[in-house]
């Protein structure tokens, strides 16, 4: 399995839909992507958006990230947030925030298992039913 860097963001909007085929498609263009390989098929992807509002400077967000089902239950999810905080550490962000829903459960164990923790922002973006958390760097 290997991961690399995807500046196009090609394979994200068919894994999207695979992974969250009732969801409204991830807007690709703005963030940085890595996707995970098995071999010639993309198989998970993960995206890291740099918010650029005067007053979030320092802050990344970890805006989509999804494993298809047949590769879940492997660590990848684990894996590309770590990618995904190293890179923001090496761009100097001082902090990740992202949201999951609450009914998932395997994202949200991922997320705290990688030192992310719950918190509650002034503005819920995330919708009804979203659990917030973060991670200073």
């Amino acid at each position: 399995m290997t991961i690399k860097r995807d500046s196009l963001g090609l394979p994200v909007l068919p894994l999207d839909e695979i992974c969250f085929p009732a969801d409204d498609r991830v807007a690709v263009p703005g963030s940085l992507w890595w996707v995970a390989w098995d071999g010639k098929h993309p198989v998970a992807y993960a995206g890291l958006r740099l918010c650029s509002m005067p007053e979030n400077r320092g802050i990344g967000f970890l805006c989509r990230a999804g494993v298809i089902p047949s590769h879940r239950g492997r660590g990848l999810q684990k894996r590309l947030i770590r990618i995904r905080e190293r890179a923001a550490r090496e761009i100097g962000l001082k902090e990740l925030v992202t949201y999951c829903m609450a009914s998932n459960s395997p994202s949200m164990n991922s997320l705290v298992g990688c030192g992310f923790r719950f918190y509650s922002p002034a503005t819920k973006y995330g919708g009804s039913g979203a659990v917030y958390l973060r991670k200073e760097l």
